[in-house]
């Protein structure tokens, strides 16, 4: 208290922010803080890896929770789904604008559908339609962003063979000016250009400029993520717990936290490591791609045992021996396979004016 007497006669006063005054900080002007947060809310929408850098450029202090106060509902931003913030009063369209811009490509409308938080394909055309940032590409019907005016004649099939052009063309260079002369070729998130970084083609020189493998540069691993609560690790064998969803079933290859693929030694892109299964199964194949991890699929496994949507599926890997096994999951009194044909639920169904 006597602290806080001494620095108000000093003339200093807390930041004043939206979300109040922010106590432990003192200023000699207390609306710079805001006028800074709003520099930063006017550079929206922001992925969520890049909220740090951005903040830094508008020159918010180093060791202010930037997040807690965008996170204030006063503020005029929002996290959406995928952890990015976007603008409260445009928010689907935002996200829409990020998702393509990781993507590096049109999308469907169908696509965007999730990322926008839209309950139709339809609403997510109205509301692509009303912003001017995007634009149709006719006649495939996809959407594009207004900037991408050089997309049709761009020579490059994804961002990873933009890096690998910039670089081989124009020799090493900083990661700041790579990653800013991609943008003028192939525009896409910051996030996905690091995600670039991973591949086997780049690598870094001894005095930290990327570079070409090729030209003796070091490959850059995938430094560890936090391991997920969904994983867990004994010795040589690895469990990997894995929710049954309709993309399970439907045969697609299942997404999983790169946590994974780094604990397999899988740390540049594109990797993969094969394990053998019993009982005439494929191989179960996993996989580091640049934006995704990723398990084979796993629809026979989860057939066979009976597992359905909202089930989980216990996936083994050992190792040592390189074999992988898929165990029903599901913890005791929680599996929808066994309530869906309980008593209970088999007396419902026979009850219901449905079943006659």
């Amino acid at each position: 208290m006597i602290l806080e007497v001494l620095l108000l006669e000093a003339g200093l006063r807390a930041p004043r922010t939206w979300a109040g005054s922010l106590r432990g900080w003192w200023t000699t002007d207390p609306d710079e803080l805001d006028r800074r947060l709003l520099r930063l809310v006017d550079r929206a929408p922001v992925r969520g890896d890049d909220l740090d850098e951005e903040a830094r450029i508008v020159g918010v202090p180093e060791g202010v929770n930037v997040a807690a106060l965008l996170d204030d509902p006063r503020s005029r931003v929002v996290r959406d789904a995928a952890g990015h913030w976007v603008r409260r009063k445009v928010r689907r369209r935002d996200s829409a604008y990020l998702h393509l811009l990781d993507a590096g490509r049109p999308c469907r409308a169908e696509e965007l559908v999730d990322p926008m938080g839209v309950t139709s394909v339809a609403a997510a055309r109205e509301g692509l339609r009303r912003d001017d940032r995007f634009v149709q590409v006719r006649p495939e019907g996809t959407w594009a962003l207004a900037e991408w005016s050089h997309l049709r004649v761009a020579p490059y099939g994804n961002a990873i063979e933009a890096v690998v052009a910039v670089v081989t063309e124009q020799g090493p260079m900083t990661q700041r000016a790579l990653f800013s002369q991609v943008r003028q070729v192939y525009p896409v998130s910051a996030s996905r250009l690091r995600q670039c970084l991973l591949s086997d083609q780049i690598g870094r020189t001894p005095d930290g400029l990327i570079d070409l493998v090729a030209r003796g540069a070091q490959p850059i691993e995938e430094p560890e993520p936090p391991r997920p609560a969904s994983m867990a690790v004994h010795g040589d064998v690895l469990g990997v717990r894995i929710p049954v969803d309709p993309d399970v079933l439907r045969g697609s290859g299942v997404r999983v936290h790169s946590w994974l693929t780094w604990r397999l030694g899988l740390r540049q892109t594109p990797m993969r490591r094969t394990f053998a299964t019993a009982g005439g199964h494929a191989p179960l194949t996993v996989t580091r791609a640049a934006s995704f991890a990723q398990v084979s699929t796993l629809r026979r496994h989860a057939i066979e045992l009976g597992a359905v949507e909202g089930c989980v599926l216990a996936v083994i890997l050992d190792l040592a021996a390189g074999t992988a096994r898929v165990r029903h999951g599901c913890a005791p009194g929680e599996c929808q396979a066994a309530l869906k044909d309980s008593p209970v639920e088999l007396t419902k169904r026979r009850a219901s004016p449905a079943s006659g």
